[in-house]
């Protein structure tokens, strides 16, 4: 199965980096190991759903926290994310993913919308996780 490639434009991508990390949003740099990956996944998936970018990385100089585009050079090199994906939903219900690519910037941006799950979903090394406010916690189960 393919994956849409969506080019946004550089208007549109001001507006996704001036976004504030949030209960539903977080930003992700294409560094994140995918095993790590599966935590904010769970997070949002067992709370309210949310919205991830894989390829923004940020920087914190004093007070100020700036975000810039460094996605993937190609879909290929995302492989190892979009795996973690299929392991933890296998029948492909409870996300979407589109790769992003920019008019100004090489590479691609991994954008996920995660839904809320009907189950609890937990990592794979059993962990169920709950986004709250800017974090994710992990939780005991069952159904915390």
């Amino acid at each position: 199965m393919s994956i849409e490639v969506v080019p946004i434009t550089s208007e549109q991508l001001n507006q996704i980096l001036q976004k504030e990390e949030s209960h539903f949003l977080d930003f992700k740099a294409i560094e994140v190991k995918p095993g790590k990956l599966c935590k904010f996944i769970s997070g949002f998936a067992n709370a309210d759903g949310g919205e991830l970018y894989i390829g923004i990385d940020e920087n914190i100089l004093g007070n100020t926290k700036t975000r810039y585009w460094r996605g993937f050079a190609d879909q290929e090199s995302a492989n190892g994310h979009l795996q973690i994906f299929e392991q933890l939903f296998p029948l492909g219900d409870g996300y979407s993913y589109t790769f992003l690519s920019s008019e100004c910037h090489p590479g691609l941006v991994l954008q996920v919308t995660i839904l809320k799950s009907r189950g609890v979903v937990e990592t794979s090394d059993g962990t169920p996780y709950l986004r709250r406010s800017a974090q994710t916690l992990p939780r005991e189960h069952p159904a915390f």
